[in-house]
């Protein structure tokens, strides 16, 4: 069963579920300009902040830092999933990137990396945090939907992209 997400206004929300998602438009970056790991998740966690969803940057910032120096967060096929479980947030936040140029996240399959998603959650929600990164990696399983992430011009293209639409009126 397909996984489409539904927009209401200010979130997607799942047509299966009606399960918000916290990604935004707000939450969505297209030419990221970071060369680094750690430049990335930062530009990202600014994204966050800027969006008042981190309650404490700095214990975010060391969170997804450690997450990342214990277990590189690079998959396969450009893909990498910066995440942490972090007090520093009372909900789950979201925050998409795309990159012109890879950057190397310790990927499974060796290739840098140029789509990423990161994700904080506090302990309670973990399973919900899991469930965001599933359905998010079932849609990057495709290769043209990568691509077409890759090519968007939008943040509405990259959101279509992965099964995300404004909902009907």
């Amino acid at each position: 069963m397909r996984s489409e997400l539904q927009w209401t206004g200010t979130e997607f929300h799942s047509i299966l579920d009606d399960e918000p998602s916290p990604l935004e438009e707000s939450s969505i970056v297209l030419g990221l300009k970071g060369e680094t790991r750690d430049e990335i998740i930062d530009e990202l966690l600014d994204v966050a902040v800027r969006s008042r969803k981190v309650t404490d940057p700095k214990a975010a910032r060391r969170a997804l830092k450690r997450r990342e120096d214990l277990a590189g967060t690079g998959w396969r096929n450009e893909i990498a999933v910066p995440h942490c479980r972090t007090e520093a947030v009372p909900d789950l936040v979201a925050v998409l990137g795309v990159a012109e140029r890879g950057v190397y996240f310790r990927a499974l399959d060796g290739r840098p990396s140029r789509i990423f998603l990161l994700t904080m959650a506090p302990p309670s929600l973990a399973g919900a945090q899991l469930g965001l990164i599933s359905r998010i990696e079932m849609h990057l399983r495709n290769p043209r939907t990568r691509e077409s992430v890759l090519t968007s011009s939008t943040v509405h293209g990259a959101l279509e992209a992965l099964g995300l639409r404004p909902a009907l009126a």
